[in-house]
């Protein structure tokens, strides 16, 4: 079994190699991603002492845990604030053994880090745009990316329970993802209704003649009259 301080030094040195040489799924491991996932280990060592090194048999054990916790972070674009938040609800918790990487992405999954609203107020509000506000006007939306939401898959709020956290869950983590990677698209807002011909015989407003709505409008005051 090695020692405390030998594992501790392997931690630190597991990434530590030019990036030339170390690759991901997604390409080469930045220097970044290094630090924070030495730093990740580094403190979850000092956290849970001998639980965490037991967890290593060798090595090339803690060099292979480590390159896949760096593909992950690189993957999911995992922040310095999520790791603080996460670390810090490891110490609240009071969990007692070390978490495995799934484990540690959830502890990192906070969207009110960055200036989010909660998962379920979100969810809630695009329940209650369709309903009790679905004629509430002036509508104030939690955030851009509740909006985007709601415009992905409000119309799965008629369908059962289930089905509608199913589309909102996926939808939800597309969003928050493309706003923390600055690739949230912008709401389209609604196009203006077009001025409609008045339907009597002398029109107040020109016809448009490629406009649809005119062109049916047109057709029903030409009706009125031939009926006449």
């Amino acid at each position: 079994m090695k020692s405390v301080n030998q594992l501790n030094h392997q931690a630190k040195q597991a990434l530590a190699m030019p990036c030339s040489t170390s690759t991901t799924a997604t390409g080469p491991i930045n220097d970044h991603t290094i630090t924070q996932v030495n730093q990740v280990f580094g403190q979850m060592q000092l956290i849970f002492g001998r639980k965490y090194t037991s967890r290593f048999g060798s090595d090339n054990e803690v060099k292979a845990t480590k390159r896949m916790w760096a593909r992950a972070f690189m993957q999911e674009q995992i922040s310095d604030q999520q790791i603080t938040f996460a670390i810090s609800r490891i110490i609240k918790s009071k969990i007692e053994w070390p978490p495995e990487l799934p484990q540690f992405l959830t502890l990192c999954d906070d969207p009110t880090i960055y200036g989010l609203p909660d998962k379920d107020a979100a969810r809630q509000q695009i329940i209650d745009r369709n309903g009790k506000h679905r004629f509430k006007q002036n509508f104030v939306w939690l955030h851009d990316v509740v909006e985007v939401v709601y415009h992905r898959i409000g119309d799965y709020t008629k369908q059962a329970a289930s089905s509608f956290d199913k589309h909102f869950n996926k939808a939800w983590e597309t969003a928050v993802t493309e706003y923390k990677t600055g690739t949230l698209p912008p709401v389209l807002q609604a196009l203006p209704a077009p001025k409609l011909p008045a339907i009597s015989d002398s029109h107040s407003v020109p016809v448009n003649k490629k406009c649809r709505i005119h062109q049916r409008i047109e057709a029903l005051i030409q009706a009125a009259k031939e009926n006449r």
